[in-house]
């Protein structure tokens, strides 16, 4: 785009960003346009349409903590130590959050859906 003087890099991802909306449309409108030269091997007769970055979520324990009370009493056997007779009414609270636990690429074709993970993530990690 020399004559508007609009540097190409700028236009990467606009222009990619367009070919996503195209391709939706075309689908949407009843004729999808097939995409050559992806990572997975179509069968015979099969053609991919779509492809997208994904991730698999997870819902889990990311915290445990107690909450409650306890009674009882303390006694006092020797200099620095006690001994303690009593109870407690504590209950276990789990705080739950939607983890990532894997992300890679999803195929839409005119035969299957395929997820490809690339990256299992390991515990603890994130992406």
């Amino acid at each position: 785009m020399q004559a508007f003087k609009v540097p190409t890099a700028a236009l990467a991802q606009p222009l990619q960003d367009l070919q996503h909306y195209r391709r939706l449309y075309a689908a949407e409108s009843g004729q999808p346009i097939a995409l050559t030269g992806t990572a997975i091997i179509p069968r015979k007769g099969e053609q991919v349409y779509y492809v997208a970055q994904a991730s698999t979520v997870e819902d889990k324990v990311v915290a445990t903590q107690y909450v409650g009370r306890s009674s009882g009493v303390s006694v006092r056997i020797a200099k620095g130590v006690s001994y303690r007779v009593g109870q407690s009414r504590g209950q276990k609270v789990e705080k739950r959050a939607l983890v990532t636990t894997s992300t890679g690429l999803l195929y839409v074709t005119n035969q299957r859906i395929v997820y490809d993970i690339r990256s299992p993530l390991k515990p603890g990690s994130t992406s």
